[in-house]
Parts: C-alpha cells; sequence; structure tokens
C-alpha cells in the first residue's frame, strides 16, 4: 500500500485553500489524484506531493529580489566563460608534427608567419 496525502491536507501545506485550484496545481506538476473505490476522499502520492512541494518551494525561494537575479545570472555567465577558458586551454596544446610532410608544412607556416611580422 503506498503512503498517502489526502487532497484537503495537501492543498494546505502548499497553501492553497480552494481545492479547484489544488488539483490545477498538481495537473501542472503531474500528480495523479487517485480515489479509492466507493469513497469520495482523494488523495495523493505522499512521496510524489514532497518532491512537487519541495520543487515549488525551491522557486519561490531561489530568487527573492533584482540584485539576487542580476547576481545569479552574472555568476552563471562567469561560470559558463570560466568553463569555455579552461576548454579554449586545453586544446591549446602545441602541435607536434607526426610525420615528414606535416614538419615541412609546419616549418614553412612558422618562416612565413615570422618573415611577415619580422621576428628575427
Amino acid at each position: 500500500m503506498i503512503d498517502r496525502i489526502y487532497i484537503k491536507e495537501a492543498s494546505l501545506k502548499v497553501g492553497y485553500k480552494d481545492l479547484r485550484a489544488f488539483r490545477k496545481w498538481c495537473e501542472r506538476f503531474c500528480l495523479k489524484i487517485h480515489q479509492d473505490f466507493g469513497s469520495k476522499k482523494q488523495f495523493l502520492n505522499k512521496y510524489e506531493f514532497e518532491e512537487a512541494a519541495n520543487r515549488t518551494l525551491y522557486e519561490y525561494k531561489a530568487i527573492k529580489s533584482t540584485e539576487e537575479i542580476t547576481a545569479q545570472i552574472n555568476f552563471e555567465s562567469q561560470k559558463r566563460k570560466a568553463i569555455d577558458d579552461r576548454n579554449i586551454k586545453s586544446t591549446k596544446t602545441s602541435y607536434r608534427p607526426q610525420f615528414e610532410n606535416e614538419l615541412r608544412w609546419l616549418s614553412t607556416l612558422t618562416f612565413n608567419h615570422n618573415k611577415n611580422n619580422n621576428v628575427k
């Protein structure tokens, strides 16, 4: 038998007084409302309900003001930039030619580069 929580209790825990609004909340979070045969009491799976309730609490508590939003955006962009920089640095390893034709190509390329940039 599954652990259950009845709709009236669950709606009060999430902050809904109207059961119709709570049913829409359940649809939004893909929670299935169950009902026993011969009974009018409706219930939810307790584990699924707690997961959905924690998601909503996280959504509301995660962002409180515009300063926190901008700080979060700046943090995410800096994090993304650091990851990109790390990937670029790891791919910029020195090239080592493996065959003679690659060695000749690299030497002509560096010669032309040094000649154009007046490197002595």
